[in-house]
């Protein structure tokens, strides 16, 4: 059987029986932790797990932009990527470091080869008129002009075109280049 109840507006603090009580019940009852579902009206899990998830990726872009040096990576990769993350962590040990290189500049190409002082010279072995970098070999180098173009679709992409590029175009750059072996 269904209780019948009446909800009625008494005006606050004017000593009608019952509203002191009633207001005690209230804070007594605001102060515990509720039990069970009817008394609360919270947010679903899905929006607190999306919330903190963008909560996160804006904290976590502020600090990249923030950062100081990364100048290379901060060229190749925008920042957080849930994409290229997932791209990376599906590859082997070997691929990844050869890729994580190139999107960071530190492989063993001359211009970085030559700082830590292993190689001799900084030019490009496949020009030899530009310094060999990451971003000389990938974007600007007249030489590979159309091995670019084979591998990606573009003879001189920027950087920040890799971001939209799927890793496997990169790699079959790097195939492509024979410079599996070099960066190993």
């Amino acid at each position: 059987e269904a209780l019948a109840s009446t909800l009625v507006w008494v005006p606050g603090h004017t000593e009608r029986k019952g509203n002191e009580e009633a207001d005690k019940i209230v804070m007594e009852s605001s102060s515990r932790t509720s039990i069970g579902l009817e008394p609360n009206c919270g947010i679903s899990h899905c929006q607190k797990r999306g919330s903190i998830k963008q909560w996160l990726l804006n904290e976590f872009s502020q600090r990249w932009n923030k950062s100081p040096g990364q100048r290379h990576a901060k060229k190749f990769i925008q920042g957080p990527s849930h994409k290229i993350a997932t791209g990376l962590l599906l590859m082997g040990r070997r691929r990844l470091k050869i890729t994580v290189g190139l999107l960071t500049g530190h492989c063993k190409l001359h211009k970085h080869l030559n700082r830590l002082g292993v190689a001799d010279t900084t030019l490009c072995r496949f020009c030899q008129e530009e310094e060999e970098t990451e971003e000389h070999i990938l974007c600007y180098c007249e030489g590979l002009c159309r091995i670019r173009f084979q591998a990606i679709g573009n003879e001189k992409p920027k950087p920040e075109d890799y971001r939209l590029k799927k890793l496997n175009q990169l790699w079959k750059l790097v195939k492509d280049l024979k410079l599996e072996e070099v960066l190993q």
